[in-house]
């Protein structure tokens, strides 16, 4: 299906301007525009839908995507979850701290024989 391209356009930008991004990334996800759903989905901080769309779209910038998430939990004090993401970055030093914070000794040592 096509769609006119103004009118797309007029409606992200629409639901960006009231707030709406997670909305506005469904809506860009529906009308294929995959750079928009990723950008709006990151900024509402659904980093799942984000990780979707760019592993499909944009493989180059999964790892750079897995580490902003990783620093969004961590930021969140939600150690554990960002241990995970720091390791499928590749960033096992932050993956250690992390697991530090988080008293999560057995993960921390697992990280620790890799490095």
């Amino acid at each position: 299906m096509e769609f006119n391209s103004n009118l797309v356009k007029r409606i992200g930008e629409s639901l960006r301007e009231r707030n709406l991004l997670v909305e506005a990334a469904e809506y860009y996800d529906a009308v294929g525009d995959m750079e928009n759903a990723c950008e709006n989905y990151k900024k509402s901080h659904h980093y799942e839908q984000a990780v979707r769309i760019t592993k499909k779209h944009f493989p180059a910038n999964v790892v750079a995507l897995e580490e902003e998430w990783a620093g969004y939990l961590e930021g969140k004090k939600l150690y554990d979850l960002a241990c995970n993401h720091y390791v499928e970055a590749g960033k096992l030093r932050q993956a250690l701290d992390t697991a530090i914070a988080g008293k999560q000794w057995g993960k921390a040592m697992q990280i620790i024989d890799v490095i």
